[in-house]
C-alpha cells in the first residue's frame, strides 16, 4: 500500500498534484529539493523538513516560494529507519499500513534472528519520530517484531539467511514444493528435494530444482522434523 505525497500550502495554486499509479506525487516542471539544517532528537541529529521551491511571478519578477513536503508515511517510515537499522545490524523486511484503524506494523530481521530488546529500540525510536513528525495520525499503533513463519519472503536477506535450511516454494502453476534451499540470487531459486527411500536402509534420494523468480508466487520458511 502507497500514500500519496501531500502538500501542506494549500495557498500555492501553481503547484499541482498529478498521482501516478503507485500514489507518488510527480510535477510537472522542474522544481529545486532543499533540506532544512540538521535538527537535535535524542537519536542524534535528523533532518527537519524538505521543502519544494517553486517559482512564482509576482508584477514583472518571478519570486522563490517554498512549501514544505510532507512524504507518504511509508517513504518515510523508510528513510527513518535506515541508519537505525544499520546501527543495530537489523535489516527491513516489510511495512504495513492500514489507514482505516491508523496501524502500523513494521517487519525487521538480522542473519541470526532478531530478539525482543532489538525491536524494543526500534520500536521506541520509531514512536519519537512519528510523535514528532508530520503527516501522521495523532492516535496510531504501533507493531514492530520478526517477520513470522507464516509470511513470505520479501528480502534477499532473507533468502540469504536461509541457504541450507528448509522452505516451501509455490509456483505460479499452482505446484507446490519443499525442500532445503540451496541457492537465491534474484533471479534463479535452486531448491533440492528430499524424497523418502524406495528401500529400507537406502539412503533418501533427492532431486534439485531450479526455477526462475519469474514463475515463483511465493517462498516461506518451512519447519522440518
Amino acid at each position: 500500500m502507497s500514500t500519496c505525497r501531500r502538500v501542506d500550502v494549500p495557498t500555492c495554486r501553481r503547484l499541482k498534484r498529478i498521482t501516478s499509479p503507485r500514489g507518488l506525487l510527480h510535477h510537472p516542471s522542474p522544481l529545486t529539493t532543499h533540506h532544512s539544517p540538521l535538527s537535535p532528537s535524542p537519536f542524534g541529529y535528523l533532518p527537519a523538513a524538505s521543502y519544494l521551491c517553486i517559482t512564482r511571478k509576482r508584477g514583472h519578477q518571478k519570486v522563490p516560494s517554498f512549501v514544505s513536503v510532507t512524504m507518504g508515511n511509508r517513504e518515510q517510515i523508510e528513510q527513518w529507519l535506515g541508519p537505525k537499522l544499520e546501527e543495530l545490524g537489523c535489516f527491513l523486511v516489510d511495512i504495513r499500513i492500514n489507514l482505516a484503524s491508523c496501524k502500523y506494523e513494521v517487519y525487521i530481521d538480522t542473519p541470526e534472528g532478531v530478539t525482543i530488546e532489538q525491536c524494543e529500540k526500534v520500536s521506541r525510536f520509531l514512536s519519537f519520530m512519528i510523535e514528532n513528525g508530520s503527516g501522521f495520525p495523532e492516535k496510531y499503533s504501533l507493531d514492530v517484531s520478526s517477520p513470522g513463519m507464516e509470511n513470505p519472503f520479501k528480502v534477499q536477506q532473507q533468502y540469504d539467511k536461509h541457504i541450507g535450511k528448509h522452505i516451501e516454494v509455490l509456483l505460479l502453476s499452482g505446484v507446490k514444493l519443499e525442500g532445503v534451499l540451496k541457492k537465491a540470487d534474484g533471479k534463479v531459486l535452486h531448491l533440492e528435494e528430499h524424497h523418502a527411500p524406495k528401500k529400507k536402509g537406502m539412503a533418501p534420494e533427492t532431486t534439485l530444482h531450479t526455477f526462475d523468480f519469474a514463475e515463483i508466487k511465493y517462498v516461506k520458511k518451512k519447519f522440518h522434523f
